[in-house]
């Protein structure tokens, strides 16, 4: 009797799930950041502003990031065996 071979398939995230990724990670790591600031300044506004800055900066660069990871299909297949 003959196995038969799995059948892969390359799951791949829409552009809605890197955003939705990109966007709740940003604000963990919008208030991690400003709350470092403000420790080492002490001074509301110049961490505001500076945090909002690079979060702008961070939040362009994960995105693009994660969209061209999604283009590589090295590590995203998973296989399931065919149906008789």
């Amino acid at each position: 009797m003959q196995q038969s071979q799995p059948d892969s398939f390359q799951i791949c995230e829409t552009r809605a799930r890197s955003l939705a990724k990109t966007l709740i990670w940003r604000v963990v790591a919008t208030l991690i950041t400003w709350l470092t600031l403000y420790y080492y300044t002490g001074r509301l506004g110049e961490s505001t502003k500076i945090t909002l800055v690079a979060a702008g900066v961070a939040m362009v660069s994960y995105y693009l990031y994660e969209r061209i990871w999604n283009s590589i299909g090295w590590g995203r297949v998973v296989s399931r065996t065919a149906e008789r």
